[in-house]
């Protein structure tokens, strides 16, 4: 597993001391050790833990400056990103949240074992009823979510978390059903108060899954009657999916507008990071031609100076 990590970290170029790779090492054992007891994750093989699941979450630091920055994991499961970040990273101040108790308390156990993690914080509740509470509620410069939900969902599920001015980064796979899921998560972000800032395409290894970090800034303030109830968001997106398939438009099937949905450039290229527009009126078409309509927010490029979050390297 360790030796996996690393040519993956060197082929990335993502730079973490010994110490850290050892934490990680330490956390992988913990890992294999708990899961026979238990269900925490169906990848055991070594080499695809180091990919698919270390090299994956550390795949954020080559992208964004977390150190010194408040950040919450929402839905961390069996801790990823969360914990091979923290192995990374041991001063991160870093809140890990899931509903599921047991998987919550082996973090703890992980955390206490491997030790020197003074800002990590472990908390079981449901994201959509924590988002309520003043010391959570928009008090976060990062807020990231691995395989949770579809990114309509996420996106409620999420952006409440981020601080204005912050960022929500989904980390989902990179097919096409993952860009329709995108481009029906557009009206929510916005109405959460937030933009796509960047996606960003990458595969840990050529025998790996294509993966994609959706980049969302936060721009305003969330509306308070958000996040509703998860049996109301849930409801809202099989409304939307029956309608769509009334329509014979199946609410997974859409095309993005953006270039074929097929943005590959990096964060740091100014000039084409896509972002939504507001078309009070209506006009222009979408990616199959049909025109847009009233109310809709389409993705259109920043222009060469505008303001980004300074969270990027």
């Amino acid at each position: 597993m360790t030796e996996t990590l690393k040519e993956a970290l060197r082929r990335h170029e993502i730079d973490i001391d010994s110490k850290a790779v050892e934490r990680i090492e330490e956390f992988y054992e913990l890992l294999m050790e708990k899961n026979r007891v238990m269900d925490l994750t169906n990848i055991t093989e070594p080499r695809e833990v180091a990919l698919r699941h270390m090299a994956d979450s550390l795949y954020i630091l080559k992208y964004f400056n977390i150190e010194g920055k408040k950040v919450i994991d929402i839905g961390t499961g069996a801790g990823f990103p969360a914990m091979p970040l923290l192995m990374a990273v041991p001063s991160l101040e870093i809140t890990m949240l899931d509903s599921t108790g047991k998987r919550m308390d082996f973090i703890r156990e992980a955390i206490e074992k491997i030790g020197d993690c003074p800002n990590a914080t472990v908390v079981t509740a449901r994201a959509e009823e924590l988002a309520t509470e003043p010391e959570y509620r928009e008090r976060y410069d990062i807020v990231l979510s691995r395989a949770v939900a579809n990114m309509t969902a996420l996106s409620e599920l999420c952006l409440p978390y981020v601080k204005k001015g912050g960022l929500f980064v989904a980390m989902k796979s990179d097919n096409d059903e993952a860009a329709a899921e995108i481009k029906a998560a557009e009206k929510t972000i916005a109405l959460m108060g937030g933009r796509i800032l960047d996606e960003v395409n990458y595969q840990t290894d050529t025998d790996c899954p294509k993966r994609r970090l959706v980049v969302v800034e936060k721009t305003a303030n969330t509306p308070p009657a958000f996040p509703r109830k998860y049996a109301k968001i849930k409801a809202g997106r099989e409304r939307r999916e029956e309608r769509g398939k009334r329509d014979g438009r199946p609410y997974q099937k859409s095309v993005c507008a953006h270039d074929g949905d097929r943005i590959l450039h990096s964060p740091l290229s100014a000039g084409r990071i896509p972002r939504l527009q507001y078309h009070p009126e209506g006009g222009g078409t979408d990616g199959r031609g049909d025109p847009h309509q009233p109310g809709d927010h389409v993705r259109q490029p920043f222009q060469d100076g505008e303001g980004r979050p300074d969270l990027f390297h």
